[in-house]
């Protein structure tokens, strides 16, 4: 991910229970992998869904989004949310370990290594171009055929950009051009 931009964690949220469950202030709670103190907060936005009602035996999944103004390392360690309403409960996304079963003892009794949490790289956004087609065509191509298509490129970084660079593969055919003035790219 590059700073400033959004994306999303899904939670998957079941009601075990034959009754409605009502869910408040639904968030994630991130840190910056190997910083002591919880300063995530000062550069991280995350997304706080107010209110969820889960019906008896119901699964939803909840879309939760987050965004980090720098780069950073980010671990994403917990779901924490209000049950009821009242409740206010943490749980934690870790996943299990493998299984080890290097020595005797490991594979005798069950062992697994450390939990593994969700981490999450932030890089910088300095040049960034985000290319978008401006027709809403399909875009397959079949052997042989022979297409135009125009694009649209835009900055999305903090810093100009100074060159574009188009990689094609050996039987490729680009011509780069406005309207009928194209020019051939030999490659």
């Amino acid at each position: 991910m590059a700073s400033l931009e959004l994306f999303w964690v899904d939670v998957a949220l079941r009601n075990p229970l034959d009754a409605d469950v009502n869910l408040a202030n639904i968030t994630l709670v991130v840190e910056e992998a190997g910083a002591t103190d919880a300063t995530s907060s000062d550069f991280t936005e995350v997304e706080v869904v107010t209110e969820l009602l889960l019906r008896p035996k119901e699964s939803m999944v909840v879309p939760v989004s987050l965004r980090s103004t720098r780069p950073a390392k980010l671990t994403i360690s917990h779901v924490s949310y209000d049950f009821l309403g009242l409740l206010n409960t943490k749980e934690s996304l870790a996943c299990r370990g493998r299984r080890l079963h290097e020595t005797a003892l490991q594979r005798q009794t069950r062992t697994y290594a450390p939990d593994v949490l969700m981490q999450v790289e932030v890089v910088p956004s300095d040049h960034r171009l985000t290319v978008t087609y401006v027709e809403d065509e399909r875009l397959v191509l079949l052997q042989g055929e022979n297409r135009s298509t125009r694009l649209w490129l835009t900055n999305a970084g903090s810093k100009p950009i100074s060159e574009v660079w188009m990689v094609a593969g050996a039987d490729d055919e680009i011509w780069v051009g406005v309207g009928d003035a194209f020019v051939e790219c030999a490659y």
